[in-house]
């Protein structure tokens, strides 16, 4: 199982989803809204809470989440949340997308409230995404903003910059990437099942005198298939040149021509009696 398969496979079992919304981004800002959902998307808390201090319409954070100061007179402070969070979390991972800022805006508020701070067990699920993705697509990784992630995986985002609707969005993100596991792309298992090998062709065997280059992903270990060509007298590189007789197409270069592919059809053009065989082809041959 691809190691982020089973990251996901762990979280799914007793994860808690987290959002916040707070009045800003600085080391005077502090939450005044915060969502918690379990994996089959049941709501385990969701409440607006009351700063310490008041802040206008023309608050930035504001002008982002659409929360007035006057909507939260009457709703309960940072303590009282904190302590209903930790019921409900009890030592639970928590998957925040981008957790650095939750979790110090969480704390923060504790200090500004002078209720005492936590060490959260989160997972930064913007990170985590960033991973799946650059698996999934082969791509380098990034930084995915969350409504970016959602784009990608067709998830419709209502109510955007709403704690529990955040919270909605980052779980339907999480299990589309649960669900499409079987497709990561896992860089060390590919070095390790195309790892090359020496061999020495077998002098007596039925394809001595053939230069096979085999190239791209395999269903088997590449050592594997240079051994039985071996074995059937094939002379196995790495590089494509006059001398070479077969070159093997993995999986992955059948979709589009390799730098190998192209050098082979350039030594055909010129007259070099080159076979081009997919790895079934090749096998088929060696099975003859």
């Amino acid at each position: 199982m691809h190691p982020i398969a089973k990251k996901l496979t762990q979280y799914a079992q007793n994860a808690v989803f987290l959002d916040t919304e707070t009045t800003g981004l600085d080391k005077d800002s502090e939450i005044i809204e915060i969502a918690a959902i379990d994996i089959n998307g049941e709501i385990l808390l969701n409440t607006t809470v009351k700063p310490t201090q008041a802040f206008s319409d023309s608050n930035e954070a504001y002008q982002v989440h659409g929360i007035a100061y006057s909507e939260l007179l009457h709703s309960p402070s940072w303590p009282q949340v904190q302590d209903q969070l930790l019921n409900i979390i009890a030592g639970r991972p928590l998957l925040i997308y981008n957790a650095d800022f939750d979790t110090r805006l969480m704390n923060q508020t504790a200090y500004i409230h002078q209720y005492y701070e936590v060490e959260y067990n989160a997972v930064c699920m913007m990170k985590l995404y960033s991973e799946w993705h650059a698996a999934y697509t082969q791509e380098p990784k990034k930084r995915h903003r969350l409504i970016h992630a959602a784009e990608y995986c067709g998830v419709t985002v209502n109510n955007a910059h709403r704690a529990l609707a955040d919270c909605m969005t980052t779980l339907a993100i999480f299990r589309h990437m649960l669900a499409n596991c079987d497709k990561l792309f896992d860089l060390n298992s590919y070095k390790q099942r195309n790892k090359r090998i020496k061999t020495v062709a077998n002098e007596q065997g039925r394809l001595f005198g053939q230069t096979v280059v085999i190239t791209g992903d395999l269903s088997r270990p590449r050592a594997e298939i240079q051994q039985i060509a071996a074995d059937a007298g094939c002379r196995c590189t790495s590089s494509v040149s006059p001398k070479t007789t077969i070159l093997v197409l993995g999986e992955s270069d059948m979709a589009a021509p390799s730098s190998k592919e192209k050098r082979a059809r350039e030594l055909q053009a010129e007259g070099h009696p080159i076979q081009i065989l997919s790895e079934a082809e090749f096998m088929a041959l060696l099975d003859e």
